[in-house]
């Protein structure tokens, strides 16, 4: 009758009325719990009358709100029925907080509608606190009761609870990255790597923080979001820092100003992969192999191209995509490439890595390499035996 009469419009007079229903059900509820063997007496009219209150509450939050109130109104009500469901211990209540949690959690995450919404000025204080980050809390807060309820922290009720949490954590964070850097405007393009790159270090660090707060003991959704955000936070770091936005060979590259060590490369990739060691580290000793070697590359990586675009940057900043490389800087890539590998190599007996020891070994034959065909080609006579025997040197030295 509502969305008939209504068609389909916010309607805070028909909210009332669910309000009275929902208001019935709990009256009856708390009637049939105080007669004789409270609700093990009747449990289908209970958990009846207890789903008849649920979807009621749930359609006064429909009919009195919209957008990201209206999910926050479905979201909020998890930690309630949990609370209730410790309390009467009706088996209707882990259905009813199922879908709400659904319920709120996909409308947060697939409807756009914190794009149409004016969130606030005030970074973090902002409605995107309301909208996503108590949600959040709730559904933690949900699963926490229903497993100290005795249900298992594997099941599928607490499994989603936390699924939807988690979720919404890591999306609050991202809007919040988004709100800080646009001033307010969540719907800005999507084409900055200092962005790119601030959110794909905080998707690391929560799925290191996961990894590292419950260790060997990831729930199967646990499991998921670790992997699910370093890998996405990998996959995003690789697409715009290497390929897409590089200020060097990119196809959108962008300028780089201010000195040579201390500038937004610094920040764009030395700390994404200080973000990714981090991990790998975690993960590590926590029982992820495969994790903590995919990780460490990526970082491995991201410090190498640093190294090269810090070169590149001393010689053609702050467009890095123009002019042609001189030898001054070609020799200047086979320094740093050289270096490097001797870090790694250092790195790799400290901590009796078998992987650093050959990624180390790797490098430096890049750097053998390009000495060989590129660095000795243009030189003759006694500067190119003097090079000959200044690597001879160097590797000698390395080795030792």
């Amino acid at each position: 009758l509502f969305y008939a009469v209504g068609a389909f419009e916010q309607a805070p007079r028909w909210g009332y009325g669910a309000i009275l229903i929902a208001f019935f059900n709990i009256s009856v509820l708390a009637e049939l719990y105080r007669r004789r063997g409270g609700f093990d007496a009747a449990p289908g009219a209970a958990s009846a009358y207890c789903l008849g209150a649920s979807l009621a509450t749930t359609l006064a939050v429909a009919m009195s709100l919209d957008g990201l109130a209206m999910s926050f109104g479905f979201a909020i009500q998890a930690p309630v029925i949990a609370w209730l469901w410790r309390r009467f211990r009706l088996p209707a209540l882990q259905f009813a907080a199922s879908a709400l949690a659904a319920l709120g959690a996909l409308r947060l995450l697939f409807l756009p509608d914190v794009l149409g919404e004016t969130v606030g000025a005030t970074p973090i204080v902002n409605l995107l606190l309301l909208s996503y980050l108590v949600p959040s809390a709730g559904f933690w807060l949900a699963a926490r009761w229903f497993e100290g309820g005795g249900l298992s922290k594997r099941g599928g009720v607490v499994q989603g609870m936390e699924a939807a949490a988690i979720s919404l954590f890591a999306v609050f964070v991202s809007l919040e990255i988004r709100h800080l850097y646009h001033h307010g405007d969540i719907g800005a393009d999507y084409d900055s790597l200092f962005e790119i790159t601030l959110q794909s270090i905080s998707w690391a660090l929560i799925g290191a923080f996961l990894r590292w707060r419950f260790g060997g003991d990831l729930t199967p959704i646990r499991s998921i979001a670790e992997k699910g955000l370093v890998a996405l936070a990998a996959a995003q770091t690789a697409m715009a820092a290497l390929f897409v936005m590089n200020p060097w060979w990119g196809d959108e590259p962008v300028a780089i100003a201010g000195p040579t060590i201390i500038n937004a490369l610094a920040f764009c990739y030395l700390a994404p992969a200080a973000a990714f060691a981090l991990a790998a580290y975690v993960a590590r000793k926590n029982g992820g192999l495969l994790q903590s070697r995919m990780a460490g590359l990526l970082a491995v990586l991201l410090a190498y191209v640093w190294c090269l675009l810090s070169v590149r940057h001393q010689f053609h900043a702050p467009d890095l995509s123009a002019g042609r490389i001189n030898d001054a800087e070609s020799w200047g890539y086979t320094i740093v490439t050289i270096l490097f590998a001797t870090a790694m190599l250092v790195a790799a007996a400290f901590r009796r890595s078998a992987m650093l020891r050959l990624g180390g070994l790797g490098v430096l034959m890049l750097a053998v390499a390009k000495v060989f065909i590129f660095d000795l080609a243009g030189l003759e006579g006694v500067w190119r035996a003097t090079s000959f025997l200044g690597l001879g040197a160097a590797l000698v030295g390395i080795a030792v």
